[in-house]
C-alpha cells in the first residue's frame, strides 16, 4: 500500500477482507475441520501461520496468510503427471533386456 492511494472506501475493504478468522470461522471458510486445522498449524515442516490470543487462548489466523499458505500448496497435476510419466520410464528402463 506503500507509495498508493487508496480512497477511505478501498482501505476499509483491504481491512475487512484480510481479517483475522477464529478456528470456526476458518473452518467455515476453508471446508476443513477445526482438527485439520490444528494439526496443519502444528506441523513442523510448513505451519498454517497462526496467532494465539494470550496463554491457551484463541487462536486466530489472518485470511491472507491462510490463502498465501494454501496457495503453496496448489496440487499442480501436470508436473504430477509428469513425474509419474518419468517414474514408469525409468522402471522400464531397468527392465528392457
Amino acid at each position: 500500500m506503500a507509495g498508493e492511494e487508496y480512497s477511505i472506501k478501498e482501505i476499509v475493504a483491504i481491512r475487512v477482507d484480510d481479517c483475522y478468522m477464529s478456528l470456526k470461522t476458518l473452518s467455515k471458510y476453508s471446508d476443513l475441520s477445526k482438527t485439520t486445522l490444528k494439526k496443519l498449524i502444528n506441523d513442523p515442516f510448513d505451519p498454517i501461520p497462526a496467532i494465539e490470543a494470550g496463554p491457551g487462548g484463541k487462536i486466530l489466523v489472518r485470511k491472507s496468510a491462510f490463502d498465501t499458505w494454501t496457495e503453496r500448496h496448489r496440487l499442480n497435476h501436470s508436473q504430477r503427471k509428469e513425474d509419474v510419466d518419468r517414474i514408469v520410464e525409468e522402471a522400464l528402463v531397468g527392465l528392457k533386456v
